[in-house]
């Protein structure tokens, strides 16, 4: 899979790499769908203990 970023991403993911929290853009890019499946996540739970 191929993905385009708008400058503003590809910078902070190649910061994110020069500062060694990962190795690669696809770490980055792993870590930020891993936030995003928590939220969700976290948002349905939330939502049905609500309900």
């Amino acid at each position: 899979m191929e993905i385009q970023v708008n400058l503003h991403f590809s910078h902070f993911i190649d910061d994110e790499i020069k500062r060694s929290n990962y190795n690669t853009a696809e770490d980055v890019v792993q870590a930020g769908l891993a936030l995003l499946e928590e939220k969700k996540s976290t948002y349905g739970r939330t939502r049905t203990s609500l309900a």
